[in-house]
């Protein structure tokens, strides 16, 4: 919501390396007489400037149209449908679909009192429930509002309904963002709620994304409802300053929360809070004796119509009344066991809701078995231990694995990238690997910090890497070297990208280069201490290095700084893991074509500009020019068009039919393989290309020559990069290998979780997945890990014995 300061630095930067590259150009055309290859960096060089003419170009994307309010609103009457449906929408109007009345009463003594119910109604049809609590919703006497309640309340039922009846009498558009994803703490409130309306609501992509939440929410016609603040990790204090800070003040706002959490956002004199109050005792008593025909033993009809406490107690909200009606409908428990457990103070609710989860299960044949329950009991752990909020995202297992296992499966891209560095032409060579290394650090790991034992294991297993393809291409004394060298350079990349998350400011208030100022002194004072390792262990090994202390440090300063400056610009605002939103499905964007692949065409410039400034430093300018035209190509090129594909269909459909974003599992990997291997093959064809129309004039200038084979092993180690950078299945797979390799998942999640879905054991709140009620998590944490069989003893007995 930020990056005025930002965008005006990168028009900047892009002028001034797009001047640098035509005037060198100009000057190695002059020089050497080839005009070819200098007509070529000539344009390359246009490149930059044609982006910065882009950046500074403000286009029609500021506006919010009245077209797009209108597909917004389809969009959230569908969204308000299907999270309702299955329970209330889809017989909206039919006699047996009752809801028990709830009404609100004010917290504050002088305010106004709303009051949804019907005098002597006992229950209500969904219909008029719904009409109801529109009314209520639209008649609120605040901007802010915040509806309080017990767990089972039915808080985010009359949300639901009231803004699809709101919806459908179009007089206002409400925005339902579930709160259960936003991982408080570790996301800007700011960079997430933009990310959960373009999740949501397809038409805010068509906005600049600067100020586009807020543009958004400034607009009177929408009203954001805030579910589940009660469900958040963290800081619910800091959670609730940044929801208060972010919110525009002209902003309709109603939240829903439980009581304890509720009182941290009271506070604010702008809210007008609300208690949503539970059932009485007589509308419980008529709700069992009205609707299908329920027969009732006498006991539990006594106990209905004496108004036994213990009873009562546990028909204190609609979500239990409905689990007991449930249970004596289903047979699940007989009514005399449940009123003797009440009676002997045992607890009951847990075994209702299990035989509840049970009964959905058996619905579905694929989730009949006894994994099924195992896997549900540890995701209902999982995801109470992980700082993730309620909500179970996909991507998420990366913070579910150990830090040492991430440690020593990244450390094994040592074995390419030092191999792709031994056969590279001379220039980058360790410094390469080096700078892939780190890259590939800062994307994979965004989501998992590495600890001490983690960051040695890495060093450990680069090591034995490196001087094992060493000794087997030169000889130990080299390997050894070259081992010390890349290997405390990457622990080195480790510690950089530590600070960079620690000292990155989400509020951009601060100038970029005061934020990457401690960044920029652990680059030269790592870089310093690589290299005097390295000479050391050249000593002590009797390797006759030729690279001096200098340009060892200025090969590993130039790795590292590469790979974090790209990573700097390449991460989200909040340097946190997100799949793709790339939706794989054919379709026009909206915008021009040209843009999406101009702005990614700026690799070919930053990678043959660096590969150009180290040839020349360690061989001369000739040799420099001439691998800035190589490296262009055989990198730059194919990751500007990859990368253009990628943003290309990222950008807003101009249907308003066809859903923008996508983040499952299936379209996540298909992306990122996509760009590894994209990368990968278009390189190799541009070193073919290249090879036939300027390799014999480069080769007599500078004696330097490319093979295809180079261009796809760069392509590979590149693409994992992009891939690392621009999707979340790397870092998800990695750590969805080892939990399903522990059977703490099963290997078919994206199935798995679809099916839990079906069966309305799960909700999906835009892309991630949660337990339709905290109550049900907080029930399977309980169980034991033997669950599947524990509940199906008790589903046994229940079945078993017969109501009277």
């Amino acid at each position: 919501m930020k990056h005025d300061r930002g965008e005006e630095l990168a028009r900047r930067i892009l002028v001034g390396t797009g001047a640098v590259i035509v005037l060198c150009s100009l000057g190695w055309g002059i020089a050497v007489g080839d005009a070819v290859s200098s007509i070529v960096m000539a344009l390359v060089g246009c490149v930059p400037l044609l982006i910065a003419f882009i950046l500074g170009a403000d286009g029609t994307g500021g506006r919010l149209t009245d077209e797009m309010v209108e597909q917004i609103r389809k969009q959230s009457l569908a969204y308000c449908a299907d999270r309702a449906g299955a329970q209330y929408l889809g017989q909206l109007g039919a006699p047996g679909q009752r809801l028990i009345p709830m009404s609100l009463s004010a917290d504050d003594p002088g305010s106004v009192v709303v009051q949804v119910a019907h005098a002597g109604v006992t229950t209500v049809d969904a219909n008029t429930f719904a009409g109801d609590w529109a009314t209520a919703f639209a008649n609120f006497k605040s901007s802010r509002i915040l509806i309080h309640g017990c767990g089972g309340s039915g808080k985010s039922t009359l949300s639901l309904l009231a803004a699809h009846r709101l919806l459908e009498r179009q007089e206002l558009v409400p925005l339902v963002i579930p709160l259960g994803g936003w991982q408080a703490g570790r996301q800007s409130f700011a960079d997430w709620l933009d990310r959960a309306l373009v999740h949501a609501f397809t038409p805010v992509t068509a906005l600049t994304a600067q100020n586009r939440a807020r543009r958004v929410l400034s607009d009177t016609r929408f009203v954001l409802i805030l579910d589940g603040f009660d469900e958040l990790s963290g800081q619910p204090e800091q959670a609730a300053t940044e929801i208060l800070r972010e919110i525009p003040g002209e902003c309709r706002l109603i939240v829903l929360s439980r009581h304890q959490e509720a009182q941290l956002l009271r506070r604010d004199t702008r809210f007008l809070s609300y208690q949503l109050d539970p059932p009485s005792t007589d509308q419980v008593a008529a709700h069992f004796a009205e609707g299908p025909d329920l027969l009732l033993p006498r006991d539990f009809r006594q106990a209905l119509d004496n108004r036994d406490a213990g009873l009562f107690a546990l028909l204190r909200t609609p979500l239990h009344i409905n689990l007991v009606r449930t249970a004596l409908e289903k047979g699940w428990i007989p009514a005399d066991d449940l009123l003797q457990r009440l009676a002997d103070g045992r607890p009951v609710l847990d075994d209702l809701i299990l035989n509840h989860i049970a009964d959905d299960i058996d619905r579905s044949s694929y989730l009949r078995t006894h994994e099924a329950g195992s896997y549900l009991h540890r995701l209902a752990v999982v995801t109470a231990r992980s700082d993730g909020g309620s909500s179970f995202d996909w991507w998420r297992v990366a913070d579910l694995t150990p830090p040492t296992v991430y440690g020593v499966v990244l450390a094994l891209i040592a074995f390419p990238a030092y191999l792709l560095a031994t056969i590279m032409p001379q220039g980058l060579t360790r410094g390469f690997a080096i700078g892939v290394m780190t890259a590939v650090y800062i994307g994979v790991l965004r989501a998992r910090p590495l600890g001490v034992i983690g960051i040695l294991a890495n060093l450990v297993t680069v090591f034995a890497v490196v001087i094992a393809l060493g000794a087997f291409r030169y000889d130990w004394p080299q390997a050894t070297v070259d081992a010390v060298q890349i290997s405390t350079a990457t622990v080195g990349g480790l510690l950089i990208r530590r600070i960079l998350l620690k000292h990155h400011d989400r509020e951009r208030k601060t100038p970029p280069w005061i934020q990457m100022a401690p960044a920029a002194g652990l680059l030269v004072a790592i870089s310093a201490l690589c290299s005097a390792f390295t000479v050391a262990t050249a000593k002590l090994t009797g390797f006759d290095d030729t690279r001096g202390f200098l340009a060892i440090a200025v090969a590993v300063l130039l790795g590292l700084s590469v790979a974090t400056v790209s990573s700097r610009l390449l991460l989200p605002a909040d340097h946190d893991l997100q799949p793709t939103l790339v939706q794989l499905n054919a379709g026009a964007r909206k915008g021009p074509v040209y843009q999406y692949y101009a702005a990614g065409l700026l690799s070919a410039v930053a990678i043959g500009a660096c590969g150009g400034f180290v040839g020349a430093l360690t061989v001369g300018p000739k040799y420099g020019m001439a691998l800035a035209i190589w490296f262009g190509l055989v990198a730059g090129i194919p990751i500007g068009l990859v990368g253009g594909f990628v943003n290309h269909r990222t950008a807003a459909p101009l249907s308003p039919e066809l859903r923008a974003v996508t983040a499952t599992p299936s379209t996540d990997r298909a992306v990122a393989l996509g760009i590894v291997v994209g990368i990968s093959v278009t390189s190799g064809l541009f070193i073919m290309i290249g090879e036939a129309t300027l390799g014999d004039r480069i080769d007599r200038v500078s004696h330097l020559a490319v093979m295809p084979v180079h261009g796809i092993l760069f392509g590979l180690t590149i693409g994992l990069i992009v891939a690392g950078f621009k999707t979340a299945w790397p870092s998800f797979a990695i750590g969805h290998a080892w939990l399903a390799g522990w059977r703490v998942l099963p290997w078919p999640l994206e199935v798995f979780l679809h099916k839990l879905w079906q069966a309305e054991i799960l909700v999906m709140d835009g892309n991630a997945y949660a337990f339709r009620h905290l109550e049900y998590q907080q029930a399977l944490v309980r169980a034991q890990p033997e669950w599947a069989d524990s509940y199906l003893l008790v589903r046994s007995s229940s079945s078993s014995a017969t109501t009277s």
